[in-house]
């Protein structure tokens, strides 16, 4: 990451007079771009007065996936929005994690765009969905299913193969007590209750199409596609 280098090709004692960093991310990174902050780890532990700001977006650094586009893509898909989403999610609690207070280290997701809240809304119904499921096999000793790591978009999968303890993830980025902000209105918390009333006698397979309906096909409409194969050839 061109800000570790950045920071590091400086002396050690100037790294204590630094307070803030601001990182914004115009463009897809290779590499696991999610996985790029580690390198601050260091800094942030050795200069508590230091404070970093990382700024994201859906449709600035978050996509394409690849530059492999049809431009014939008219939408987002959902499954697209979670899979290039809850990496950096899960990577910035990971820095909490590592000992890095919530202060230290932000990470400012752009919510500015119309695109970008309906994303928003497919996380909390995603998380809502996961809450319940998981509440119905607890109490029908039903043990989840495995699946591998960042394949929870995909249409075989189930609500249940999101990250452990994602629903409150949403909540504490919704309530503003996560090192997670998110600028756009976050709406009202789901009601937990009423969802798992509603979804308490589901079968397996009403999960898989309740979640291929409402999240893995369900994305905004979008020139996306188009505008950005435009500029990967240029």
């Amino acid at each position: 990451m061109l800000t570790y280098l950045v920071v590091h090709s400086l002396p050690p004692k100037q790294w204590l007079n630094l307070r803030k960093i601001i990182l914004y991310e115009d463009r897809k990174s290779l590499l696991r771009p999610a996985c790029h902050a580690r390198g601050l780890i260091g800094f942030c532990k050795s200069n508590s007065s230091l404070r970093v700001e990382h700024n994201i977006g859906l449709l600035s650094n978050l996509l394409p996936e690849s530059t492999d586009l049809g431009i014939d893509d008219r939408f987002i898909l959902g499954s697209t929005c979670l899979g290039v989403t809850v990496p950096w999610i899960e990577e910035a609690l990971s820095l909490a994690a590592s000992g890095i207070t919530t202060n230290a280290y932000r990470l400012i997701i752009d919510g500015s765009t119309t695109k970008a809240v309906q994303t928003f809304r497919l996380l909390k119904y995603a998380a809502a969905m996961q809450e319940a499921m998981l509440t119905q096999a607890e109490r029908n000793n039903l043990q989840p299913t495995p699946w591998v790591r960042s394949g929870y978009g995909q249409v075989t999968s189930l609500p249940w193969h999101l990250p452990a303890g994602f629903p409150n993830v949403i909540r504490a980025i919704m309530n503003g007590t996560s090192n997670i902000q998110f600028t756009g209105p976050v709406g009202d918390l789901w009601d937990s209750d009423l969802m798992f009333f509603e979804s308490q006698d589901w079968t397996i397979a009403d999960w898989r199409n309740e979640w291929k309906e409402k999240i893995v096909l369900c994305g905004p409409e979008t020139t996306f596609y188009e505008d950005t194969q435009k500029w990967y050839e240029l």
